[in-house]
């Protein structure tokens, strides 16, 4: 198996495995979309933080939270990812916009603190970047 295979069997396992553990406290699950009709993509996996694409150009950011965390932070960093710059964010699970901006190799997302204080689900969040409307 080539690594992009591995890291894909691993993200698919982890993420299944928090979301069947969540399943009596979790009515929805948000994550579904960045799974089924994806690929992963470079760079796979960026410290929490894992990547993957529709075919249309849609990319899924996919943080995992740390040993105890429960909410997403204030602000996540994306390494290695460039965006047009009329990419629009959203945290899958909720329908608020997120703010951004390109920042070194990559860019960074604010999270409102209304979603950190209700996020749509525990152990992994997931920000859709959807490409520009022409």
């Amino acid at each position: 198996m080539n690594k992009r295979s591995l890291l894909w069997c691993w993200l698919l396992v982890g993420l299944t495995t928090t979301l069947l553990a969540e399943h009596g406290e979790q009515k929805y699950v948000p994550d579904s979309e960045a799974i089924y009709a994806t690929s992963a993509i470079a760079p796979y996996k960026a410290g929490r933080v894992c990547v993957t694409q529709k075919k249309d150009g849609t990319l899924y950011a996919i943080y995992l939270a740390a040993e105890g965390q429960s909410s997403p932070p204030a602000e996540i960093r994306f390494p290695a990812l460039q965006r047009d710059a009329r990419a629009e964010m959203v945290m899958l699970g909720t329908q608020t916009k997120l703010a951004w901006r390109k920042a070194d190799q990559g860019f960074r997302v604010a999270i409102p603190a209304a979603v950190r204080d209700n996020p749509p689900c525990r152990n992994a969040w997931t920000i859709r970047v959807a490409p520009p409307k022409n």
